[in-house]
């Protein structure tokens, strides 16, 4: 998809480096806490290999955003969802949010359920995942006094994804 400079792609081994060099801060110590000691962009590419689909998203050029999907089996009942965000997606708030959304609604369709853990203190990845539809569902500590929310997205009743 191509919009206004932006481009919605599939990931390629390169993006992790050129998003981990423009992370947000709150980003970067999202992984540092959930991965001490471990390089951003390495931490990116992993995710990226252990992910059934994987995206990036540029903004003239620049990857803002990379993000995917891991789940145990393709057509499984849950999937874990991963996003992390650069510089780049200050600049498309409104089009970051889209596409986001169209992302959930599309990989709901192929699992019902899905869900993502978020660092408490990152209060701005909070309200986005409960803007997409998520509902709270518990909280795991990581490490000394730090603690990841866990956020759930479900098919709609009817089959349909929110």
């Amino acid at each position: 998809m191509r919009k206004n400079n932006i481009i919605f792609c599939s990931f390629l081994p390169q993006d992790a480096a050129a998003l981990a060099y423009t992370l947000r801060a709150e980003d970067r110590r999202e992984l540092a806490a959930s991965h001490p000691g471990q390089e951003p962009a390495s931490l990116i590419a992993a995710f990226a290999r252990a992910s059934r689909c994987a995206f990036s998203l540029l903004y003239c050029g620049k990857v803002a955003a990379v993000c995917g999907v891991v789940a145990p089996c393709l057509m499984g009942t849950r999937a874990q969802v991963w996003l992390l965000t650069g510089e780049e997606v200050e600049k498309i708030p409104k089009s970051f949010f889209r596409i986001m959304r169209g992302l959930v609604r599309y990989f709901l369709e192929i699992y019902p359920e899905l869900f993502v853990f978020t660092d408490s203190r990152y209060k701005r990845a909070l309200r986005f995942a409960k803007h997409l539809g998520a509902s709270s569902a518990g909280s795991l500590s990581v490490g000394k006094n730090i603690s990841f929310l866990e956020f759930i997205f479900r098919r709609n009743n009817n089959g349909r994804s929110h």
